[in-house]
């Protein structure tokens, strides 16, 4: 095996090892969530949710959307660019 293999198993071994180690916590986190909120499911809770429901859940139109990227974008940028020189040394 050549280094660079060796490097590229140990950085996969990386990022897929924490998902893995955190996968059974999380699903047994879920299964206490559905637990404890069982008291609070009822039929007409349930029925809402099938998405029979589209008053209350509008999709985002397209030009709200670009919206919403070119704020955050410019909020990105801003950001960047206060980080960039405040923490340059003249």
């Amino acid at each position: 095996m050549t280094p660079e293999q060796f490097n590229g198993v140990v950085g996969l071994l990386l990022l897929v090892l924490p998902l893995v180690l955190t996968l059974p916590g999380k699903a047994a986190d879920a299964d206490q969530l559905n637990a404890n909120l069982k008291s609070i499911y009822t039929q007409a809770l349930v029925d809402d949710a099938k998405g029979d429901n589209y008053e209350t859940l509008k999709p985002v139109g397209l030009a709200q959307l670009i919206l919403i990227l070119m704020v955050s974008g410019r909020l990105v940028a801003a950001l960047g660019t206060v980080s960039v020189v405040t923490g340059r040394k003249e």
